[in-house]
C-alpha cells in the first residue's frame, strides 16, 4: 500500500514542479495537458455523460472561423463529435456492437453507391 502512495506523491511532486516550469518559461498553456488527458478519461470510460455533455453544449458552442481567416470549427462540440465517432469505431473493430443488418440495409447500400458516383464518375 505504501508503494502505491509513494508513486502517487512522486508523481504529483513531479507534475507539480513541471507546471511550475513551463509557467516561469511562459508557456502555461502545457500545463493544461492533464485537463486534456482527464477529458480523454471521462470520454473513454464516461461515454453517456460525454454524449450529454455534447447536449448541453451545442447552444453554447462557438465558430472560430469568426475569429480568424482559417476554417470553420465549432468548439467544443465538433470536436467531442469527432472523439465519440473515433471511440465508435474503435469499438465496432474490437468487438461487433452493431448488427450486421444494419450495413446491409437498402438505403446504406443506396446512399452508398448514389455518393460513389457522384464523387467518381460525376
Amino acid at each position: 500500500m505504501f508503494k502505491k502512495e509513494a508513486i502517487i506523491i512522486y508523481a504529483s511532486v513531479l507534475y507539480a514542479l513541471l507546471t511550475l516550469y513551463f509557467v516561469w518559461q511562459d508557456q502555461a498553456y502545457f500545463s493544461l495537458a492533464s485537463i486534456g488527458l482527464l477529458a480523454i478519461y471521462f470520454a473513454i470510460f464516461y461515454t453517456e455523460w460525454t454524449f450529454l455533455s455534447l447536449a448541453f453544449l451545442t447552444p453554447i458552442s462557438v465558430n472560430i472561423e469568426e475569429y480568424t481567416k482559417s476554417f470553420g470549427l465549432f468548439i467544443p462540440t465538433e470536436p467531442m463529435l469527432f472523439g465519440i465517432m473515433l471511440l465508435l469505431v474503435l469499438q465496432q473493430l474490437k468487438t461487433r456492437i452493431l448488427p450486421k443488418e444494419i450495413w446491409k440495409h437498402y438505403f446504406y447500400n443506396e446512399y452508398t453507391r448514389t455518393s460513389f458516383t457522384k464523387i467518381f464518375i460525376g
